[in-house]
């Protein structure tokens, strides 16, 4: 499990900046300056690919886990595909005319190519509302901000609950695809 969850910090430490600094450059989001001690490409601060890496741990290793506390479903494990369109999307969702109906879409759209399975649904929303919860709190303490055309919902955007989705499929497909390919112990799920 400690190289899966290794690849899984990494992966989100890596790929998540990536469609980070896309919403920097797209002036969708914005973090105060001169505020942090170090930024990547002067625009991110140090602490952004800690986050990601942490959000990507947690979604990976909980949507496994919660696998085995049921009967595994019938998802189509296809996650190195599915985390490079999720980044794909989340890159592209601050150059996006109309991102809600757009982006919605494609949740629904990455949950029946890629899941289809009631605990997708559920763990997807739950990863949707913890998801957006902790960015409306950071936007609030100061950390970052949306810019005016893209804070629609205490200071979040109205598409940012189904980028979540999105994240909730993919990485949660990539967190059980690991897992179940480690050596290191992960018992397989309950039948």
């Amino acid at each position: 499990m400690l190289r899966a969850s290794l690849i899984l910090f990494l992966c989100g430490a890596v790929l998540g900046p990536v469609g980070d600094l896309c919403h920097v450059i797209s002036n969708t989001t914005g973090y105060p300056k001169e505020v942090y001690a170090f930024y990547f490409f002067d625009l991110i601060p140090f602490w952004v690919p800690l986050l990601f890496g942490s959000a990507c741990l947690f979604i990976g290793i909980s949507h496994a886990l919660f696998d085995l506390q049921s009967r595994p479903g019938t998802q189509q494990y296809v996650p190195y595909f599915g985390v490079l369109f999720f980044v794909g999307v989340y890159s592209l969702s601050g150059y996006i005319s109309y991102p809600d109906i757009f982006i919605s879409f494609l949740a629904v759209f990455t949950w029946v190519i890629l899941d289809r399975t009631w605990k997708g649904i559920l763990l997807a929303i739950v990863t949707a509302a913890v998801g957006t919860f902790i960015e409306m709190c950071l936007v609030n303490l100061g950390a970052f901000y949306y810019q005016s055309h893209a804070a629609h919902f205490y200071g979040v955007p109205r598409w940012l609950p189904w980028l979540y989705v999105i994240a909730s499929v993919t990485v949660g497909n990539l967190g059980r695809s690991l897992l179940l390919s480690c050596d290191d112990g992960f018992p397989p799920p309950r039948k």
